[in-house]
């Protein structure tokens, strides 16, 4: 939480202090830096060198879609700081713990529930209240943003049925980083080429490499410490976590650097706030219900075969 939120306001001051107007590149150097700097750190036995894997379909078609979603994901969030406010911005990612929900049922990682959607649809009601109270309101802006999260969304998802599968060796955080960090990259070449090189050749990078440094290896230690969340817990949990992130970058905008928010908006993510709060408090009451169950039933049959 505490590197996102630090990533968070560094992307920001990039796409604005700075005056950088190229998210393809930055994020390409993101997925560059990761892919080298975890080799690295693998062969001089400083984390878990993952085996070693042969190219087939099976295994494009399993790490291919998490690439793509996570290399979207991370470019159309950039973009949306050129357009929308940073405590906007946060306040729609509450809508991220609604559709990652959405988004496990569909793909059958998680149950549907009606309560949890009428929970969780509280939230979407406090980011329509937010938008209504946004004074700087982009549609480019909003429509990079649900993108993002959407791919952000089904990255999560996707990355958690790898980590958790009922395989015989699910994939660890490092494996997912040494294998999906190059084929985002890979995707994001031919974007930046399209896209960007022309311009940046004419205008030229006015980035300072330092804070470039900075900034691809806030990226690395966030994209690690996403992956083992993941892992040991799961995707909705990281979301409802980054919820509380997202609260305190919204306070330390406010009253830290004198970010004007209108009450309105306010009032909005206040709700949505709660409505993530609801659902936590609803799923922790759900998951000591299944545990205390089951161990009843160990209990039982523990009991039954000693009678027999």
């Amino acid at each position: 939480m505490i590197i996102s939120g630090a990533t968070v306001l560094m992307n920001t001051f990039i796409f604005t202090s700075c005056d950088f107007h190229y998210p393809i590149f930055l994020t390409a150097c993101h997925m560059l830096f990761c892919s080298v700097c975890v080799r690295l750190l693998c062969e001089r036995e400083l984390l878990p060198k993952p085996d070693p894997v042969q190219f087939t379909r099976q295994y494009v078609t399993k790490m291919s879609p998490v690439a793509i979603f996570f290399a979207l994901s991370v470019f159309l969030s950039n973009s949306a700081y050129m357009y929308l406010s940073v405590v906007y911005i946060q306040m729609m990612k509450a809508l991220m713990v609604l559709v990652v929900y959405c988004t496990s049922c569909a793909l059958g990682v998680d149950l549907f529930r009606r309560g949890t959607v009428g929970r969780l649809s509280i939230v979407t009601l406090g980011v329509l209240l937010a938008s209504y109270g946004e004074t700087h309101f982009s549609l480019i802006g909003v429509v990079l943003q649900l993108g993002s999260i959407v791919s952000e969304s089904l990255r999560l998802v996707l990355s958690q049925k790898l980590m958790q599968s009922e395989s015989k060796k699910p994939m660890s955080s490092v494996d997912m980083m040494y294998h999906i960090s190059p084929i985002a990259f890979v995707v994001l070449v031919p974007l930046f080429l399209a896209f960007e090189l022309a311009d940046m050749v004419h205008t030229g990078m006015n980035l300072p490499l330092g804070i470039l440094l900075v900034n691809v290896i806030l990226v690395f230690l966030l994209n690690l410490a996403s992956y083992a969340v993941i892992e040991h817990t799961s995707a909705l949990l990281i979301n409802l976590a980054g919820v509380i992130k997202d609260w305190s970058i919204i306070v330390v905008l406010s009253m830290g650097f004198a970010v004007f928010t209108p009450s309105v908006q306010l009032v909005g993510y206040l709700i949505a706030f709660d409505g993530v709060l609801l659902y936590n408090a609803y799923d922790r009451k759900k998951s000591i219900v299944t545990t205390t169950k089951t161990a009843y039933e160990l209990v039982s049959k523990d009991e039954e075969s000693t009678v027999v």
